[in-house]
């Protein structure tokens, strides 16, 4: 038995290695496609990308189709109303056209508010945006500028900072009336700053920066009443950094999934690390272990960043000196590890016996 044993620890150490060696994304050069500040990105399954930015004091999106590892872009254009700091979401349903934008009143606080619209392409690229709601408040928000609120079909789970505290918020959504209800407040979930957020089905992972350049990442996932969220334990970068984003992804509702962050590292620039998110039974707190060696971006200093995935592509938007970039990679793929683990551990113990 002892030998199976031995055999099924170097089997999953050697899976280990060759995920983790697959696992960092390797990024296209960055291009740079428009001027402007403060860049967000939302993409969908077929590579229809919408990146929202700043101009002066204007919020512009434009919308871009992903082909291989390039971007054509449409036209840039400028919502109608004043918002600060806005961070857009795609509805984490293929086939959904739901977004939402989550912003400030003012650039430094003024509330966090959000709204809802559907992606209307009926121009292609020189297409729009139907707003299904107006304006709604969500979060007291007097000092920040880090809020997101990330939804699928029914689950919706927003984040944000507010003088080095953090506070989430779940609700529901409903898709007939594109209606987000919070029925609860607010709830305080630890220090940090630099918030951000990201969902793949019912699972979540929150990130925010501590004092010092650390980096603390915070699986969840919603339970079986789709207003509870069980988190699991923070978990830091093996790095120093700051301002951290990311993205997942699951196959499967009970993972594990891939989690890709970005962040800046002053004066080195965008750099970028992969995780492995994983939940088990229903029971079980969800995880997650950074698995990737540590990778560069882009080598200048960089203001803001954002990142979204298709599932199988993951696309990356960052500032420098008043331009905007992307730059596309491979979305790793979910780490099967942990089943390959278990299967080869079982099988050994029977043959010893």
């Amino acid at each position: 038995m002892v030998r199976h044993i031995k055999v099924a620890v170097i089997i999953t150490i050697s899976l280990l290695s060759c995920w983790a060696a697959s696992a960092q994304v390797q990024f296209s050069n960055p291009t740079a496609f428009t001027t402007g500040t403060e860049p967000s990105v939302a993409i969908t399954t077929t590579g229809l990308v919408l990146e929202v930015h700043q101009s002066g004091d204007e919020t512009s999106f434009m919308f871009g189709q992903l082909s291989g590892q390039a971007v054509t872009w449409g036209p840039s254009k400028t919502f109608p109303w004043k918002m600060y700091n806005v961070r857009v979401n795609k509805m984490d349903v293929p086939g959904s056209s739901f977004v939402t934008l989550s912003y400030t009143g003012e650039p430094f606080g003024g509330g966090c508010f959000y709204r809802v619209a559907s992606i209307d392409t009926g121009a292609g690229l020189d297409g729009g945006l139907i707003w299904r709601t107006g304006e709604e408040k969500w979060g007291t928000c007097d000092y920040t500028l880090d809020s997101r609120i990330v939804f699928n079909s029914t689950n919706v789970v927003g984040v944000y900072s507010d003088s080095s505290h953090i506070f989430y918020r779940t609700g529901t959504f409903k898709a007939s009336s594109a209606r987000i209800t919070f029925p609860t407040d607010p709830v305080y979930l630890g220090e940090g700053r630099d918030v951000d957020v990201a969902l793949s089905q019912t699972q979540i992972v929150e990130m925010n920066d501590k004092p010092g350049g650390i980096l603390e990442s915070r699986p969840a996932r919603n339970a079986a009443s789709i207003l509870q969220t069980v988190w699991g334990h923070s978990v830091h970068l093996p790095t120093n950094g700051f301002r951290g984003h990311a993205t997942m992804y699951l196959k499967t509702n009970v993972g594990p999934g891939s989690v890709v962050a970005i962040y800046y590292k002053a004066p080195l620039g965008l750099y970028t690390m992969t995780g492995r998110y994983q939940y088990g039974r229903s029971a079980d707190l969800p995880s997650i272990e950074w698995i990737s060696p540590e990778g560069q971006v882009f080598p200048r200093p960089v203001a803001n960043s954002d990142l979204a995935n298709t599932g199988t592509q993951v696309i990356e938007v960052h500032e420098y000196q008043g331009k905007i970039y992307y730059s596309v990679g491979a979305m790793p793929a979910p780490s099967v590890t942990q089943t390959s683990t278990s299967s080869t551990q079982d099988n050994s113990v029977p043959d010893g016996q």
